[in-house]
């Protein structure tokens, strides 16, 4: 059964959990807190608490009626928002200037944007948590961008809306004002660094990943089917798909072996020779799933950095784009680490790929479910059939219909 991580596409088990009875009692639950909080701002003329609360009650509202043609939001994620909310209102009702319970909200609101800044952060990419040569740190810097701008055009606007309105709004040029997005800065802060070294999957990455995974078609983020994934393990081996169960480890040493590596590079570069086809790591022969040797790297994030970097050395960083690769966890093993299978999508390239190997370069195509070594007068005859071939492809793809 798979396990929800970032780095992980949410299994189709999750996607049809939104119907699940339990989580509906938690989005009836929050919205019954959240309408407290609206009704109570409402009475208490607190501004602030009645348009965060509005927005929130419509999703609500939208996820109960409309379940899978509406966006989906972890419960997590909303009873966040909404414990934010009910600090907020702590604070307004309790009053006094720079409260810790009004520096505690502030700082849970930048929590809360550098969060959303995370996920837009995927939203503009494209792609999930975890994929190859992801940059964290980029990440987060854009998180922390994120949760300060929101929080100084939101200044902006109460300091112009003060000004046109006798409303209860707090002036943005007020001392309060720098308090307020000072302490929303540090809660960015705050989040955009925990995320940076959450390199082990914990909750805050899970319930993003969660998110962006099950509203992948909605926001237009880059998924794998995972019945697509499915069919082809239990295919098994053909000319498109291999298994492999290592990236590094050989089962019968136990041991970091070089020759393990080479095997799986084998073939990329022959997948990348030929019509293209999946790589997968974690494997075994038979299509069990038992899981690459995470293990062995310090963390999965250590082990992406690790691949990429053999990719780089031994096949070219010219090659780097028609390779694509994701991590899938398929729960744990007896011994509580994790069973993550890598996924390595190849696409076909016109260009002749070789495999270095110290000073020398070998040239993989595939054949049926191997990898075979081509050499002289063959190596020149399959070039050449396959330049033609894909010239004749260009030709016709030209040709009016």
């Amino acid at each position: 059964m798979m396990e929800t991580n970032p780095g992980v596409i949410i299994r189709r088990e999750a996607q049809l959990a939104r119907t699940n009875l339990a989580t509906m009692k938690w989005y009836y639950a929050l919205l019954i807190l959240t309408t407290i909080v609206l009704i109570v701002g409402i009475g208490l003329e607190l501004y602030n608490e009645i348009i965060i609360s509005i927005p929130v009650i419509i999703m609500l509202l939208g996820i109960i009626r409309y379940d899978k043609d509406f966006i989906h939001v972890p419960p997590l994620l909303i009873f966040f928002a909404v414990a934010v909310m009910y600090l907020s209102l702590g604070s307004s009702i309790i009053g006094g200037d720079n409260n810790i319970l009004k520096g505690l909200s502030e700082f849970m609101i930048g929590v809360l944007l550098g969060s959303f800044g995370i996920i837009v952060a995927y939203v503009a990419l494209g792609k999930m948590p975890g994929f190859a040569q992801e940059r964290p740190a980029l990440i987060a810097i854009e998180s922390f961008s994120f949760g300060v701008a929101v929080a100084a055009i939101w200044n902006i606007i109460e300091f112009h809306l003060d000004r046109l309105i006798d409303s209860p709004f707090m002036p943005a040029d007020s001392p309060d004002a720098m308090f307020r997005l000072s302490w929303i800065a540090l809660g960015s802060l705050f989040i955009s660094i925990m995320f940076m070294v959450d390199s082990h999957y914990g909750l805050m990455r899970s319930t993003i990943s969660r998110f962006l995974g099950e509203n992948s078609d909605i926001i237009g983020i880059e998924g794998d089917d995972i019945e697509e994934l499915e069919r082809l393990i239990d295919g098994g081996e053909t000319n498109k798909v291999e298994f492999k169960s290592t990236v590094r480890t050989n089962l019968e040493t136990g041991e970091k072996d070089k020759r393990m590596e080479k095997a799986m590079l084998k073939t990329l570069v022959a997948f990348l020779n030929s019509d293209g086809g999946d790589l997968f790591v974690g494997v075994a022969d038979d299509g069990e799933k038992i899981g690459a040797d995470i293990e062995s790297f310090d963390s999965p994030d250590r082990m992406n950095l690790h691949i990429t970097n053999l990719i780089s050395s031994q096949i070219g960083d010219e090659f780097i784009p028609f390779i694509r690769f994701r991590q899938f966890n398929f729960g744990t093993r007896d011994d509580g680490t994790d069973r993550i299978v890598i996924r390595f999508t190849c696409e076909p390239t016109s260009t002749p790929v070789f495999l270095r190997n110290g000073k020398e370069s070998i040239f993989f195509i595939r054949s049926g479910p191997s990898s075979v070594e081509l050499t002289g007068e063959d190596l020149l005859k399959y070039v050449d059939n396959r330049r033609k071939k894909v010239k004749r492809k260009y030709i016709a793809a030209k040709r009016p219909q």
